[in-house]
């Protein structure tokens, strides 16, 4: 054996010697023989070392004691310091090209590694570069492992599509009598089931556990398909099946005594407290996940309690276990406990989130952590009823908060101090940023293998820039009071959470919490809502013509089921923090009580009540922003390169703003990507009347401007944003939902690089409508410098306008453009029309003629004057 104090003077010695490579062999050799003991020893060995490694032995010495410090954190539940350490490994390898198996020894467990975080995106960047070296040296198995590795990622992510065909791929590349040929089984089990093939499921599970118990050194993967097969036997609730198979997978992982399966067995652990609980057996169900968290967290003890927030660490699987013994304890009735459970593992959810580099894997989590957030709700709910203690009303402000923009936070911060900071880390992530978007954009004119390819690489660039220098996202840690000391006097604040068993919303002013009212059933109310707008306002306005009291009675329900109950000041203007479907509605022109009648004008919109300004989160946008904006660039698109069609509209909007503004303004041809650019870069104020579009699946919000496009993924590459955004284009506020975030439309991208205020549309804009309410709208902003009370005003006036036609008043025509974000201050520079003009060059002329024709008449007396006399005096 071992002695530490040998071994330091046998390490002493080889230094003297200078022989780095032994030095490092015998750290490494010594930490080996106890891992767990050694590990800080081994850790130690950068603090030791005398000089960096000068040759390529040398080099290739030190990257394998990184990958055994990244491979004996990993074995110590040290996850993110196991991938730290990879990623030192994967750098070290990339700078030095040294002659190793990286995908073997770095590639395919840090894609792992990924995985078990949820950082899904790097993992599958990883797991592709290490298949393609595999292909590449034809090394079969390696290629099968990885591609089951990759269907691990795209199955969490929901790609099964993506998942089923890269286990299928992997099944070509072995053998029936192989033992990846089980695992693949297994995992193509997971994916069969997800698709709710249990049947399928079942066959294949049964092939994997058949092909496993036939190999040696395969009891981890023999236990996890064996999981998996009790996993449906929960689902189909056979209790005492999933039962029997929970037990073997647990002997089984017992028994592997080559490595520590610390996560696998508490997973299971958490899977076993479910089945118990739903047999009506809580002391089993408790015992079971307590023996999860002692597995998971060292210091903590099988106990009724929950451990503490500060034993909390990034993993998954402590997340589960966490929600599952508050779920225990909420079935028993005891909620207080049960809240706190739930508490801690939305802040694990929070822990996970902060190192995460790719928004894809910030929304996945953010989807899953609403689900917690929901819980948590519904049990301080419970309790504010029960106690009517203030801290569970708070609670649920804070955690409603906490499911809104996130990313979008994440993306304001991140652009305000790569802005502000001199660090060269963020010039490299702007330049590499401005690459991407680059690539981007040719992707979408051709896209090929190659672009897509670097398209990735610098993803990943940076994605590790961010990791390396630590550029973490942004902690939302802030609570009810300080939330509410930002709201303004003489103003209400409705905050929405849509749960999938209830709504929740939450009525707050600067004097505190008011009222939170529940919208019981809410899976019918989303249903309801979407048929009502699917219905009025999706495909255009026949719908409400052609009926309108269905309109109208369909509206007022909708109002009614929102508004009756909540106590609004009458006098207080209105902010909405939106949430699920309640993202889509304009609540300007819901109907609010009243019987029918013909006479839409005098309809009671809620827009004649309230003044209403729309927030992504009640924190981002809830000061008033004291900036006054005032020089404006216009964009006007009445046709573009490619258009066969001319919008008149278009060109009223122009030639109206013209006579009201002073600034900027580009019409077709000159309406550039160049001049928009650089009009982004230096203008208060952008107007944009064009064409805008989201692809099918709602992924793509484009800006159509005369000869290019304009990307919402462009939106942060200008190092000055416009305080104030104008878009006259048809849903520019629409776009993809993302559950715990909100809609990604191409409006929210603006509010995201620094916007304080954005006018965008919910549903196509009738081009009438859109172009007058706006000239309205800049007319009344000349006087009270409110962009949202000169929208409402605009609004107003146009219902109101007895010009138009009866069914102009109808919301569809004026209600699509709402103002989201903060209160603004802007003053015109107001242009000079041409009636001021004439005036001045009349009186010029004037004054110039008057002065011409004295000069002349004084030219002529004084001509006169000096003339000599030629009369002849004749004498007397």
């Amino acid at each position: 054996m071992f002695c530490k104090a040998s071994v330091n003077e046998d390490l002493e010695k080889l230094r003297k010697k200078d022989n780095l490579i032994d030095w490092i062999d015998l750290r490494i050799t010594y930490a080996i023989k106890d891992p767990q003991k050694n590990l800080d020893f081994l850790l130690d060995s950068e603090k030791q070392l005398w000089r960096k490694p000068q040759n390529a032995e040398e080099q290739t010495a030190w990257l394998y004691l990184l990958i055994n410090e990244a491979y004996y954190l990993l074995n110590s539940s040290n996850i993110t310091q196991s991938i730290n350490k990879y990623e030192e490994a994967y750098d070290y390898f990339l700078k030095h090209q040294l002659n190793i198996d990286v995908e073997e020894f770095i590639l395919k467990p840090l894609g792992n590694n990924y995985t078990r975080i949820g950082d899904y995106e790097r993992a599958v960047f990883i797991l592709n570069k290490s298949l393609a070296l595999a292909k590449n040296e034809k090394r079969d198995t390696i290629t099968a492992s990885i591609y089951n590795n990759l269907a691990i990622s795209y199955r969490t992510q929901q790609n099964l599509d993506k998942a089923l065909f890269s286990v299928k791929q992997g099944l070509n590349y072995c053998k029936p009598n192989n033992r990846i040929y089980g695992i693949l089984y297994a995992t193509y089990t997971d994916i069969l089931f997800d698709l709710q093939q249990e049947d399928e499921a079942l066959k294949t599970a049964k092939v994997a556990i058949h092909t496993l118990e036939k190999k040696q050194n395969t009891l981890h993967w023999l236990a996890s398909a064996k999981t998996i097969m009790a996993n449906i036997y929960l689902h189909q609730k056979k209790l005492k099946e999933a039962s029997i198979f929970y037990d073997k997978a647990v002997v089984l992982l017992k028994k592997d005594i080559h490595s520590s399966r610390k996560r696998e067995l508490a997973y299971i652990y958490t899977q076993k407290s479910i089945l118990n609980n739903l047999k009506n057996d809580p002391k089993s169900a408790l015992n079971d996940v307590d023996q999860a968290l002692s597995l998971l967290i060292e210091e903590y003890k099988v106990t009724n309690t929950f451990p503490t927030k500060q034993q909390l660490y990034p993993e998954n699987r402590l997340q589960l276990a966490l929600y599952q013994k508050a779920t225990v304890l909420s079935d028993l009735g005891r909620y207080g406990e049960a809240l706190n459970g739930y508490k801690l593992a939305f802040e694990t959810s929070e822990q996970l989130r902060s190192d995460y580099t790719y928004n894809s894997s910030k929304k996945k989590l953010q989807d899953e952590a609403k689900d917690i957030a929901e819980k948590i709700i519904e049990t301080s709910y419970l309790l504010w009823q029960r106690t009517n203690k203030k801290i569970y009303s708070e609670t649920i402000l804070e955690i409603s908060e906490k499911t809104k923009g996130r990313i979008l936070l994440d993306d304001l911060m991140a652009r305000q101090e790569k802005i502000a900071s001199s660090n060269k880390t963020y010039a490299d992530i702007i330049n590499l940023e401005k690459n991407l978007a680059y690539l981007e954009k040719q992707k979408r004119v051709k896209s090929n293998k190659e672009i897509e390819s670097k398209i990735e690489d610098l993803r990943f660039q940076i994605s590790s820039l961010k990791k390396n220098k630590n550029i973490s996202n942004y902690s939302l840690d802030i609570s009810a009071q300080e939330m509410i000391s930002k709201i303004p006097d003489q103003t209400d604040v409705i905050i929405f959470f849509v749960g999938k068993k209830k709504i929740y919303c939450c009525y707050v002013t600067n004097k505190g919490i008011q009222q939170i009212k529940t919208i019981t059933n809410a899976s019918q109310f989303e249903s309801e809502t979407l048929g009502f707008l699917d219905s009025f306002y999706f495909h255009g306005p026949q719908n409400m013509i052609n009926s309108p009291k269905s309109f109208y009675s369909a509206s007022q329900r909708l109002s009614q089921t929102i508004f009756k109950d909540l106590n609004l000041n009458n006098n207080h203007q209105l902010w909405i923090v939106k949430d699920g479907i309640l993202n889509f509605i304009s609540f300007d022109g819901l109907i609010m009580s009243g019987e029918f009648n013909n006479q839409i004008r005098n309809w009671p919109f809620l827009i004649k009540q309230k003044s209403i300004t729309y927030k992504y989160s009640l924190f981002q946008f809830a000061e008033a922003q004291d900036k006054t904006v005032k020089s404006f660039s216009g964009f006007f698109l009445s046709n573009t390169e490619n258009g066969s069609i001319e919008i008149p509209s278009v060109n009223l909007e122009y030639t109206k703003l013209k006579q009201i503004i002073s600034g900027n303004f580009y019409k077709n041809e000159r309406a550039t990507l160049t001049n928009f650019k650089e009009s982004l870069n230096e203008s208060d104020i952008i107007h944009i009347s064009s064409h805008a579009y989201v692809g099918e699946n709602k992924d793509e919000p484009v800006l159509e401007l005369f000869k290019d496009k304009f990307y919402m993924f462009e939106t942060g590459l200008s190092a000055h944003i416009p305080s104030l955004v104008i878009l006259n284009a048809c849903q520019t506020a629409d776009g993809k939902y993302i559950n715990g975030e909100g809609v990604e439309s191409l409006g929210r991208s603006f509010l995201a690089t620094g916007s304080h205020g954005v006018i965008s549309s919910l549903w196509p804009v009738n081009d009438e409508s859109g172009a007058n309410v706006l000239i309205s709208f800049y007319q009344h902003l000349e006087t009270n410098n409110s962009p949202q009370q000169s929208l409402r005003l605009a609004k107003l006036e146009w219902i109101n306008n007895l010009e138009n036609p009866k069914i102009m008043a109808l919301p569809y025509y004026w209600d699509s453009l709402v103002y989201t974000g903060s209160d603004l201050q802007v003053n015109l520079n107001r242009a000079f029309g041409w009636m001021p003009y004439t005036l001045i060059l009349a009186c010029v002329t004037v004054i110039i003629i008057s002065y011409l024709l004295r000069r002349n008449l004084i030219k002529q007396k004084i001509k006169n004057h000096n003339q000599p006399n030629n009369t002849t005096n004749k004498s007397i």
